[in-house]
């Protein structure tokens, strides 16, 4: 547990070499921290077997790549503690997520970064709380290319695309695709994507993007296939 402990906090200096400053004086002109200091920081990480020194400065291990890749996924956990939160999901599902912060001076990031998993699927069936108008051409492109969709949608939504995009949902049910309205509020914005994979936006009470999770294993296909469900028995089935 010390050596664990160790190890993450230096997890600056595996991030330090990786980003290619190899060398004691660049690692601590990176770091901000005087040549002693790295010195005794880096000789704690190489006796751990994390990092070794070479004729080009110092380098990650084997061993010190899968600890930095592992930590990273840590730190990503840590920061999207919000998410985690929100989601109120069994921590065997929770284990297993992908989490991506939204970032402030870029919010809708983690939207396209959905949006482009959808390009690749053949059938999507999502929840729908919060609408993102630079989206909508996104879908309804991929609707008329071929794919198999099915959104349940919280009223102010759906009536808000009926009525400024009625052409694009008559268009888009004529190719298939099906609505289904719901006076419920959804916590989440999610897309079911073919077999397995599972996308998840979280919002705060505002509406705001807290950011977003990735899945795809069974269990949290099954998991949030039974929130699908859940909230489409709740809700009617809307004909453009």
């Amino acid at each position: 547990m010390d050596s664990l402990l160790t190890v993450h906090r230096r997890y600056g200096y595996l991030a330090a070499i990786t980003s290619g400053n190899r060398d004691k004086s660049a690692v601590a002109e990176y770091l901000g921290k005087s040549s002693s200091t790295v010195r005794k920081h880096l000789g704690e990480l190489a006796d751990l077997g994390v990092v070794e020194e070479t004729d080009d400065g110092y380098t990650l291990t084997k061993y010190g790549e899968v600890v930095r890749a592992n930590l990273k996924d840590a730190e990503l956990a840590y920061e999207a503690e919000e998410i985690i939160e929100a989601l109120d999901a069994p921590a065997e599902v929770l284990s297993q997520g992908r989490y991506v912060p939204s970032r402030k001076h870029v919010p809708n990031s983690t939207i396209g970064e959905i949006g482009e998993h959808v390009k690749n699927a053949d059938t999507v069936r999502g929840l729908v709380p919060v609408l993102f108008p630079p989206y909508l051409g996104t879908y309804h492109g991929q609707v008329l290319d071929g794919l198999d969709a099915e959104f349940v949608m919280e009223r102010e939504v759906l009536e808000h695309i009926r009525d400024e995009h009625g052409d694009l949902m008559d268009e888009a049910s004529q190719n298939g695709t099906r609505f289904f309205v719901t006076d419920s509020n959804l916590s989440h914005g999610l897309a079911l994507l073919d077999e397995h994979r599972v996308g998840v936006l979280v919002y705060d009470d505002d509406g705001h993007v807290l950011g977003r999770a990735s899945f795809a294993s069974r269990s949290a296909r099954e998991h949030f296939e039974a929130m699908y469900e859940g909230c489409k028995e709740n809700a009617e089935r809307f004909e453009p």
